[in-house]
């Protein structure tokens, strides 16, 4: 009995069919332009970019500026994150972190309570982890993932922890997934070599600018992993990317505002006080309406100075102002 062709091939939509870009058409020049950069460099916008670097060297500047951009411009990618931004950053699709899916990770821990090896307590996480991925993936295909303290999710002294293994299942789904990955981390070494650094595709090492206090810039190199010789990065970085934290942002949303009517001017910051108080609020819009003599500071660190200061002079859109600093992120685990 021969059977109906639909029963014998698969005619659904491959990766192929994927590639068609659908991008928001009410974003700016500039938005567009940054957009299809990181389109093209992050392989289609699928993938694990891990960002290291030390304490205040911009990663969470980077991680918030990247997922503002590229989720804003794809109307078809989802953002999903492990803390809470500023209101400034705008709507996003939810929380992911273990007090989120503490239920699911102790249903985990439970179906291993009664298993006495580690080889057969792993083999028990990693079936269920998969099963997770596989049962969640309406939430995360298409999505954003962005995660801060990243080794937390696949440290390797925890190879054991469920919040591991399902990353490691995340992390082998990614293509089919079609989700873009981004973790932040001090030391490479501290993450897991079966559930996580076989699976990097980029990592963007992060470093203070020495010309600038408020800059960062970005070294993006690509990864493989050698069963032997482990994570291997490319000899020359394949982009670079350079970031002013406290740089007005107009497509941000929020206009430059005084907020500290009390503060006693000097010399050029009168004409930029004067400016905003008559309306001009943008920095675009400063730039072509204020002259400064030759020889005072630029327009720009005027205004850097007075939103940095204590306290604060002006309040504006830029890229410190989306998220907290000083937070904690929400993974610490329940689960024991």
């Amino acid at each position: 009995m021969l059977l109906d062709k639909s029963e014998l091939f698969d005619y659904s939509g491959g990766y192929e069919r994927d590639r068609n870009i659908v991008i928001n058409e009410n974003i700016s020049e500039w938005h567009y332009e940054e957009a299809i950069r990181y389109y093209n460099l992050f392989n289609e916008l699928w993938g694990l970019a891990v960002f290291s670097g030390l304490p205040g060297n911009g990663k969470d500047t980077l991680g918030n500026y990247l997922s503002w951009v590229i989720y804003r411009a794809f109307p078809d990618k989802k953002l999903l994150r492990d803390e809470k931004p500023r209101e400034l950053f705008g709507v996003y699709d939810g929380l992911f972190n273990e007090t989120v899916l503490n239920e699911d990770l102790a249903r985990m821990r439970e179906s291993t309570k009664d298993i006495k090896t580690l080889t057969e307590k792993d083999e028990v996480l990693e079936k269920a982890a998969d099963e997770w991925v596989k049962s969640h993936e309406v939430l995360l295909m298409k999505s954003i993932l962005y995660l801060t303290e990243y080794w937390r999710y696949c440290y390797k002294r925890e190879p054991h922890n469920p919040m591991n293994k399902t990353m490691g299942g995340i992390h082998k789904m990614k293509r089919h997934l079609q989700v873009l990955i981004f973790g932040t981390i001090q030391i490479m070494s501290d993450l897991d070599k079966f559930t996580c650094l076989p699976f990097i595709d980029w990592e963007i090492k992060c470093q203070k600018s020495a010309n600038n206090p408020t800059g960062f810039i970005y070294r993006i190199f690509k990864c493989d992993y050698h069963p032997i010789s482990g994570l291997r990065t490319s000899r020359k970085h394949v982009d670079v990317l350079r970031l002013d934290g406290a740089k007005p942002i107009t497509d941000l949303g929020k206009p430059i505002t005084i907020i500290n009517n009390d503060y006693k001017a000097y010399k050029q910051e009168v004409k930029i006080l004067d400016a905003i108080k008559s309306g001009i609020t943008t920095y675009e819009d400063l730039l072509s309406e204020v002259k400064l003599k030759k020889g005072d500071d630029s327009i720009l660190s005027i205004l850097k100075h007075l939103f940095l200061r204590r306290p604060q002079v002006i309040d504006y859109g830029c890229w410190f102002n989306v998220y907290n600093s000083r937070s904690t992120p929400q993974i610490k685990s329940k689960v024991k």
